[in-house]
């Protein structure tokens, strides 16, 4: 899947799911999780092989047990940071 096309199906489970508690935000934080699993890509400036790019590629990012593991500190952090910006909206309004 393409960069563009999993940042839109993140921003679309977002959507979906958490429109509700989120609104609009939801769209912009479920794009940004969606892209988490190919910020690997970035490796490519370290690796040059690309057969190597491949293994790192997909790896450890595209595992099950990394969406597991990952999820709930990744939650927590995304709260505070949607819960700061929100705060510091209203302050401003």
């Amino acid at each position: 899947m393409d960069l563009v096309t999993q940042g839109l199906l993140g921003a679309v489970v977002g959507q979906a799911g958490f429109q509700r508690h989120l609104g609009r935000r939801a769209i912009l934080w479920g794009g940004i999780v969606g892209l988490l699993p190919d910020a690997d890509v970035l490796a490519v400036k370290v690796v040059s092989n690309p057969m190597a790019m491949e293994l790192i590629h997909r790896g450890l990012t595209h595992s099950v047990f990394f969406a597991f593991f990952m999820s709930i500190p990744l939650g927590i952090a995304l709260h505070h940071i949607d819960h700061r910006l929100t705060k510091q909206r209203d302050v401003r309004v």
